[in-house]
């Protein structure tokens, strides 16, 4: 409408570089080879334009071949020219050039009119980047709190980094390595991944393990723990890569010619690295995925480092819980045990639970199982003591009740508000003769070659509780019996009333008779054997015929 026959609509791409993004009347290709991106810093009438934030106007070709030598040859018009700012106030964001036909005069109202619709433009083209910023903002935080949540859904390091590359491949990269630094010291692969799977699985295997190149550009992340961002790769990188590549196929695949690497940090210490790499020069990595990533990278990091130091205190919690059980239970005729304990999953809290085989005079035998509600040290301190004080008083003639009432004693005198349940029981395998008393505790399970039921002991109350007895339960057990105790954490949890787990491990061991398959079936039965929240305790007694 304002009559100009060439007109081209250039914006800042950064601080150095103006983008032609829209142009009418110019061939495409001509702009594609020669003026899709020039300098700010240019002798054009755009960049000048841009320099000063003013209006640029040339009356003839002469005199725009003349005052811009680089449009010489290039200027079709044979008429003015003129260049306005798009800006608003004083920040330019590009300019509009305009090219107008020999009889065509640029006046002042004219100019006017172009610098109003620079400034137009100016306001449209901030609005429009404050929309993508703010809609860009939302992406950004939306991804790393849905990154956050996955990097620390896993307590396991292993997890973690897989978690990781799952997030910038393919999303950010065609594969990616990273690397941690082991329990001596060294930083090798952990894993890696590929947007193809059938070649990320050659590269896991061709790199798991492999020390990262401390010579290298990576190797220099270690040592300043500053990320490192290669537009292009150079050629003896690249060539470093593709050396160990077997066929073409995978040399296509892997070729980098964009990559950036990232540290991972956690309390002030670089404990890995993770590198990734596009295999077309098409999109370099620009400083605001190169921040995106640090931000996932510095996440992963602390997730990893949490996962570790989580581990460490589990192996030594699992240590100290395993110290304060027997090592081993005895041989003794007639009889074949078997145990299991299964430490809570959540957390590295120890637990009470707590069992035990006491060998008797005229052999007979003492079992014990307990469970110290609650988790941690008191815990573990409260079983701990329970446990030596049957041991103290079980090689005495006292009863099961007894030593219950001893153990309630001393539960008492501890001062500790935890709720403690037991059970004691003496048994004589000659004569398959049983005598057991129950402090709050749940009844063993009996299971023979047709049959499952548990013993109708009445419980007394809780050790600590201030009972006043404890009832006990004489019987003798049938040939061939297994006898099964076991704590509340095999047959109770959120989702199963114990009620319901009790008649469950019921029915899944009727007929069933040994001590190592009663316990390998009561775990699988519950849902035991992967994952639960609750310490298990369990002690099989299988009595044999001979």
């Amino acid at each position: 409408t304002l009559g100009a026959n060439v007109s081209a609509l250039c914006t800042l791409e950064d601080d150095s570089t103006l983008r032609v993004v829209g142009f009418h009347g110019i061939r495409r290709r001509s702009v594609q080879e020669q003026w899709s991106t020039f300098p700010v810093a240019a002798d054009l009438p755009a960049s000048e334009a841009v320099r000063g934030n003013v209006p640029v106007i040339a009356h003839s070709r002469e005199e725009v071949e003349t005052r811009w030598p680089l449009l010489a040859g290039q200027v079709a018009a044979e008429g003015s020219l003129a260049c306005v700012p798009i800006s608003v106030g004083d920040r330019c964001h590009g300019a509009l050039s305009l090219s107008f036909p020999a009889e065509h005069v640029i006046d002042d109202d004219e100019m006017g009119l172009l610098a109003a619709i620079g400034q137009q433009c100016g306001l449209a083209l901030e609005r429009a980047r404050l929309i993508a910023d703010e809609r860009e903002a939302r992406q950004r935080s939306a991804f790393l709190s849905d990154a956050t949540a996955l990097l620390t859904s896993s307590l396991e390091p292993e997890e973690t980094i897989e978690h990781l590359v799952s997030l910038v491949v393919p999303a950010m990269a065609d594969w990616a390595v990273v690397y941690i630094a082991d329990q001596h010291g060294n930083v090798v692969a952990a894993t890696a991944r590929h947007r193809d799977p059938a070649v990320g699985e050659w590269l896991v295997q061709m790199q798991r393990g492999q020390a990262l190149d401390v010579e290298g550009g990576m190797g220099d992340i270690l040592r300043t723990g500053r990320s490192l961002r290669y537009a292009q790769v150079p050629d003896e990188l690249r060539a470093r890569t593709r050396e160990d590549l077997p066929t073409p196929e995978l040399v296509a695949a892997i070729d980098p010619h964009t990559a950036l690497g990232v540290p991972l940090t956690a309390r002030g210490q670089v404990i890995g690295v993770i590198a990734m790499a596009r295999t077309t020069d098409e999109q370099p990595y620009t400083l605001e995925e190169q921040l995106l990533v640090e931000d996932i990278a510095a996440r992963a990091a602390v997730a990893v480092d949490h996962s570790n130091q989580f581990r460490r205190e589990r192996d030594a919690a699992l240590t100290l819980q395993r110290s304060l059980l027997p090592q081993r239970l005895p041989h003794l005729p007639g009889v074949t045990f078997a145990w299991r304990y299964l430490p809570g999953a959540a957390g590295t809290y120890i637990g009470g639970d707590w069992y035990d085989v006491l060998p008797l005079d005229g052999g007979r035998v003492a079992l014990v199982i307990g469970d110290v509600m609650g988790r941690g040290l008191r815990a573990a301190a409260v079983m701990g003591q329970l446990r030596a004080t049957a041991r103290a008083h079980a090689s005495s003639e006292l009863r099961p009740s007894e030593i219950l009432a001893r153990l309630d004693v001393a539960v008492g005198g501890l001062e500790q508000d935890q709720i403690t349940t037991a059970l004691f029981a003496v048994l004589d395998p000659a004569t398959r003769s049983l005598t057991v008393a129950s402090a709050g505790h749940l009844p063993p399970l009996v299971t023979t070659a047709d049959d499952a039921y548990f013993l109708d002991v009445e419980p007394g109350p809780p050790l600590g509780a201030g009972g006043s007895g404890y009832p006990e339960l004489r019987l003798q057990l049938p040939d061939n019996a297994t006898l099964l105790l076991f704590t509340d954490g095999l047959v109770e949890d959120r989702a199963l009333p114990v009620d319901a787990g009790l008649e469950t491990l019921r029915a899944a061991l009727v007929g069933v008779t040994g001590a190592e398959a009663l316990c390998n079936l009561a775990l699988v039965a519950l849902g035991r054997d992967t994952e639960h929240d609750d310490d298990t305790a369990m002690l099989a007694v299988e009595l044999r015929s001979d």
